[in-house]
């Protein structure tokens, strides 16, 4: 009496319900190439694993918690090591490509609207001149990136130290950023250039600006985009 048949067998114990953060825990760890998902996937783990262990029952996904821990801190750091150097890479891509237009545009006799949007070639020239009879050939000495607006299209502002024989200027320049789809690198297109304006008779003279104007629905052209003054702030430009 009180055995079991030999053909019968105890039942199995029950293995418990999967702890829902485990399970939270992988989500987030799939997502972890952004920082900020890799460090939820972490934390779920870590409470995760902290819960099973300290249920009154069984309770599984005790391996899907370590899993997405270690998947969130591999690909966690990666993003952040990957990210900064293409951040990195991206900012002097862009700082290159507006010193090479702007010295193509100051100091070279080569056509430049390669590197402007909607310039043309005979509006550049003009500007080149005055340019030259201002300042003489100059070159870039400088160039930092002020600001970046992410939009559609995405506009950088940088400001530029332009030197020649004769003078000094500060220069701001608006342009355009996209992508090369070659290489996901920055392809930077000038929009909008102002030189501050020097001394001249102990009075401030007039700022060189180039504004690029657009067509209207009518096909008449529209009032010219606010160009950067010379201390690198929005300003109005003038009609030229």
């Amino acid at each position: 009496m009180g055995r079991l048949p030999l053909n019968e067998r105890p039942p199995a114990p029950s293995a418990g319900p999967v702890e829902p953060l485990a399970v939270i825990a992988v989500g987030w760890s799939l997502l972890a190439c952004c920082p900020a998902a890799a460090l939820l996937g972490t934390a779920c783990g870590l409470i995760a694993l902290g819960r099973i262990r300290g249920a009154d029952g069984p309770r599984q996904g005790r391996g899907l918690a370590k899993a997405s821990i270690a998947i969130s801190v591999v690909m966690g750091l990666a993003s952040v090591l990957v990210g900064g150097r293409y951040s990195a890479a991206s900012e002097a891509q862009m700082l290159s490509d507006v010193r090479v237009a702007v010295t193509q545009l100051i100091d070279s006799d080569l056509d430049p609207t390669a590197w402007w949007s909607g310039a043309t070639a005979e509006g550049l020239i003009d500007y080149r001149r005055k340019i030259r009879a201002e300042l003489g050939r100059a070159r870039v000495e400088g160039i930092t990136l002020v600001a970046t607006e992410i939009g559609l299209p995405t506009t950088a502002r940088f400001r530029l130290l332009l030197e020649s024989e004769s003078a000094q200027r500060v220069a701001s320049v608006e342009a355009e950023v996209g992508a090369d789809p070659a290489t996901w690198m920055p392809r930077v297109r000038l929009r909008t250039m102002s030189i501050a304006g020097g001394e001249s008779e102990g009075q401030g003279a007039p700022a060189l600006e180039f504004p690029v104007r657009t067509l209207s629905e009518d096909g008449s052209p529209d009032a010219p985009p606010a160009t950067l003054g010379g201390d690198g702030s929005p300003g109005t430009s003038a009609a030229p």
